[in-house]
């Protein structure tokens, strides 16, 4: 495993660090891909190449996903990708929250054709190609902007609402991608991204420590006694792994009932649901490290994340509870 702190938006870290199969498989990846975007015509060669090289770089895990996809519509998971980065990038790269806001405004006037940048230039030609729904992309924003206003949670429930509307966007728009306009491949999606989304917190807390912002819930908090300012002066504190094994149940839960669900939906759904693979091993992790979010091998990546993706494709089963 190599030691390289994990950032909120990232999945593993950049190619350069990656063992040689993974290398490997990206540039297999890029060469796969390009004939057939010519062909669909998602934005220019250079736009998706752009959106390729950033999710490559900081969403390593739905880079490796996209893999899975047909050729064809890789271009479309890269700018979907892109697109959820760049709103997610805007908090923790702004000072003030105003400037943040009017770079959220850029990205909802996208929404209305009213800007040009390599990342909408892609997912608009996606969007029209392939009938995405708008709607969810309008949630995501509105999610992203709300944390940046409201930067707390006070009860779980509002985690999962969070998710819900950021993760599980994601995983609606990516289905509408592959075709499937499902109500049990949705049923499905919406508890898988209640899962990823609430097991990200968890996974992002120490980098969001340093900034003093703490996403879990100030209801668990209080619960158990927790100080947020000792989270942020200390990183380990009493009580500190009650609040992380109630918030991982929570995305454990999900799991499972998902897993309960998951021969309801097509079999071509899975392509869409692999970045659920992480997440598991993730949580595995934790518990086998007491949910103590600040251990850092928890910050560490696992080099055989392409294999285990590749044997849930395979196997059509996307974690052994």
């Amino acid at each position: 495993m190599s030691k390289v702190m994990y950032r909120p938006w990232q999945g593993i870290p950049s190619p350069h660090l990656c063992r040689p199969g993974q290398a490997l498989l990206s540039r297999w990846a890029a060469v796969r891909t390009l004939a057939s975007t010519q062909r669909l015509g998602f934005g220019t060669p250079s736009a998706v190449d752009y959106c390729r090289h950033m999710v490559q770089k900081h969403d390593r895990n739905q880079y490796l996903a996209s893999v899975f996809f047909p050729a064809a519509l890789r271009p479309a998971v890269w700018g979907l990708a892109a697109f959820n980065l760049e709103l997610a990038m805007i908090r923790d790269t702004v000072s003030d929250e105003s400037i943040g806001l009017m770079r959220l405004l850029f990205w909802k006037q996208f929404l209305d054709n009213l800007t040009k940048h390599p990342v909408t230039l892609v997912l608009n030609d996606a969007i029209h190609e392939l009938k995405l729904s708008v709607s969810w992309l309008r949630k995501l924003i509105t999610a992203r902007e709300t944390n940046l206003t409201h930067p707390t949670y006070h009860r779980l429930d509002d985690i999962e609402t969070y998710a819900e509307l950021t993760a599980s966007s994601l995983l609606y728009l990516q289905l509408e991608m592959l075709g499937i306009r499902d109500v049990k491949a949705d049923h499905l999606a919406s508890h898988l991204g209640k899962a990823i989304g609430i097991a990200t917190i968890l996974r992002a807390t120490p980098f969001h420590a340093k900034k003093r912002l703490l996403y879990l819930p100030l209801e668990s908090l209080a619960k158990h006694k927790v100080s947020q300012e000792n989270v942020f002066r200390y990183g380990r504190t009493e009580g500190l792994s009650d609040v992380v094994f109630e918030v991982a149940t929570r995305a454990h839960d999900h799991l499972l009932t998902a897993q309960q669900h998951l021969t309801d939906a097509p079999p071509q759904a899975l392509r869409a649901l692999l970045l659920t693979v992480p997440i598991w091993h993730y949580l595995k992790r934790l518990e086998r490290y007491h949910f103590d979010v600040f251990d850092p091998r928890l910050q560490t990546t696992d080099w055989r994340m392409p294999f285990y993706m590749w044997r849930a494709s395979r196997t059509q089963t996307l974690f052994k509870l």
